[in-house]
C-alpha cells in the first residue's frame, strides 16, 4: 500500500514540475512572439529590414485650422485625377523611405473603388495646378485613422503638411469619429506633436519592398 501511495505522491510531483516547465515555456514563446511579431512570415532568403521605432499616435479633438500658404489648395478627391495625383504626391514622397516607385500605383491601382468607399476621404494640397501634398482618412465604428500624409520633396518646408494633416483630421470629426489615429514616421512625429497629437506607444517595424524570389 506505502508503495502505491508513494508512486501516486511521485507522479503529482512529476506532473507539477511538468506543468511548471510549460508555463516557463509558454512565457518565453510569448517574449519572442513580442519581439518578432511585426515581422510576420520570415524569408530566410529575403532578410527584412528592422525600421525606426514607429510612434502610434492619437488624437482626440479637432485641430485648429493654419492659413493656407501662398498659392496652395484644399481639394478633395472626387475622380480618378484626383486619385492619380494622390499616388503621384505619395509616390516621390515616400521615396524617401525607400519604396518604389510602383508600389503606391499598385496598391491604389483601381481608382473608381477607392472613390464609392464613402469611408475614405482624400484631400491633395495643390501649388496652381501642381499636386504636392496629400493626406487620406479612412473612418469606421467611430474613429478614423489618418494614414498616408506626404508632400513632395520640392515642397516641403512650406507648413503643407500641417495643412494637410488638419483638414483630413477634422474631417474625421465632421463625420463623427471620436479620436483619429496615425502611425507616424520619426520625420513627421515632432509636427503631429505640435498639433495636438499624443504619442501612446512604438513598436518595431520590419520592411522588404523587394517581393521574395
Amino acid at each position: 500500500m506505502s508503495f502505491v501511495i508513494a508512486s501516486q505522491i511521485a507522479l503529482w510531483v512529476g506532473l507539477l514540475v511538468l506543468a511548471m516547465v510549460c508555463l516557463a515555456l509558454a512565457r518565453q514563446v510569448g517574449v519572442l512572439h513580442q519581439r518578432i511579431a511585426p515581422a510576420g512570415a520570415l524569408s530566410l532568403r529575403q532578410p527584412l529590414k528592422l525600421g525606426d521605432p514607429t510612434p502610434q499616435m492619437i488624437c482626440h479633438r479637432r485641430l485648429e485650422v493654419p492659413a493656407l500658404p501662398d498659392g496652395i489648395s484644399l481639394s478633395p478627391v472626387r475622380d480618378e485625377q484626383g486619385v492619380a495625383d494622390f499616388a503621384r504626391v505619395d509616390t516621390d514622397a515616400y521615396a524617401t523611405y525607400g519604396m518604389p516607385a510602383d508600389v503606391f500605383v499598385d496598391m491604389f491601382d483601381r481608382p473608381h473603388r477607392l472613390l464609392a468607399d464613402a469611408q475614405t476621404t482624400i484631400v491633395v494640397a495643390y501649388r496652381g495646378v501642381e499636386p504636392v501634398a496629400t493626406a487620406l482618412t479612412f473612418f469606421s465604428g467611430g474613429v478614423a485613422s489618418l494614414q498616408w500624409v506626404g508632400t513632395v520633396a520640392a515642397a516641403r518646408q512650406m507648413g503643407l503638411g500641417r495643412v494637410v494633416t488638419v483638414w483630413a483630421t477634422n474631417v474625421a470629426f465632421d463625420l463623427g469619429a471620436t479620436s483619429v489615429t496615425l502611425q507616424a514616421s520619426a520625420m513627421g512625429e515632432p509636427l503631429y506633436t505640435t498639433l495636438g497629437y499624443e504619442t501612446r506607444y512604438r513598436y518595431r517595424e520590419y520592411v522588404r519592398w523587394t517581393a521574395p524570389a
